[in-house]
């Protein structure tokens, strides 16, 4: 929490995932804007919105008094070992943030998803960035099931492989890219709703490797299957799920409400962590991340390179 009233936060997945945490970003955002309970020095006062919550004594609030640890050596030189490894992580974060001008409009007129147009703009994105194909993760929220968590979204197909190749071939006409990447944005779409609705493979891989291992049965398939590297891990950050937003917010083309998203770090030594956000629809944000200790990657060039993908892509549309 910063003085300027700016907040942040850094979470761990084991409790909840990135929407659960947005979503109660975006309550403590609304009530706030709603009940206008700050005044312009930056103190607390009693709410004036005529909601239930005026019966609160904002007054009566007990004063926040700092809390104190008792500390034995042996545990405060497990804290110093785990701040120095956390401070070595940090620094070789090469991370980057890119406000694009390609949101959600550009998608919809093109009556394509949002979300498979943004991921195919990342294939063609590494494919320049890197000069090869990854094995692309990710996250699909699998709400529908009782204590479901994530099934993993797989971007990287045939269909997106054609569609980068033509992209950069100067002997295909324009139309013909277009109906490739039309393709390529079906195919992930589909596969998108299959994994969303327990139709993915990765967590039956899982399961299946977590048996073998109990078991003591030892798998050449399970074992190749699942040591291949997600050099591209990605994920979309949603927005708006709380119904409570002011009027002028506009679904989200207000910037005044407009927060950035968030982002995580690679899953590779080579790889890169690209999470992303709609805000609007002419914004997205996203956040590229990279260790700095890998000479191959650069989140610099990363981003550049995804400008131009999303420029590229959009002109098979508009000249």
């Amino acid at each position: 929490m910063f003085a300027n009233g700016t907040s942040g936060y850094h979470v761990e997945h084991s409790w909840a995932d990135a929407p659960v945490v947005g979503h109660s970003a975006e309550i403590c955002t609304c009530t706030e804007i709603a009940l206008k309970n700050w005044d312009e020095s930056g103190k607390m006062v009693p709410p004036t919105g005529g909601s239930e919550v005026d019966t609160i004594d904002v007054t009566a609030l007990p004063v926040p008094q700092r809390l104190r640890f008792t500390v034995t050596e042996e545990l405060e030189q497990h804290i110093l070992d785990a701040l120095e490894q956390a401070q070595a992580a940090a620094a070789n974060l090469d991370l980057v943030l890119y406000r694009s001008p390609f949101g959600k409009g550009v998608a919809k007129k093109c009556r394509l998803s949002p979300d498979s147009f943004i991921q195919m703009a990342l294939q063609l994105t590494y494919y320049r960035a890197m000069g090869s194909f990854a094995l692309t993760y990710e996250s699909a929220m699998m709400r529908f099931f009782q204590d479901g968590r994530t099934e993993t979204i797989r971007s990287l197909s045939q269909e997106s492989v054609d569609f980068v190749l033509a992209m950069d071939n100067a002997s295909i006409p324009k139309e013909e890219k277009r109906r490739l990447h039309k393709v390529a944005v079906e195919t992930h779409n589909l596969y998108a709703k299959e994994a969303t609705c327990g139709g993915g493979c990765d967590r039956h891989l899982f399961a299946l490797y977590i048996v073998a291992m109990g078991t003591e049965n030892d798998s050449d398939f399970l074992r190749e299957a699942l040591k291949i590297p997600w050099r591209l891990s990605t994920s979309q950050i949603p927005s708006r799920q709380h119904d409570g937003w002011p009027a002028d917010d506009n679904r989200g083309n207000n910037e005044l409400y407009s927060g950035v998203g968030g982002g995580f770090g690679p899953v590779a030594d080579d790889g890169y962590g690209v999470c992303y956000m709609f805000t609007g629809e002419e914004r997205c944000y996203f956040h590229i991340s990279s260790k700095r200790t890998c000479d191959a990657t650069d989140s610099v060039k990363f981003r550049e390179c995804l400008a131009t993908a999303l420029a590229d892509i959009t002109k098979l549309y508009y000249d």
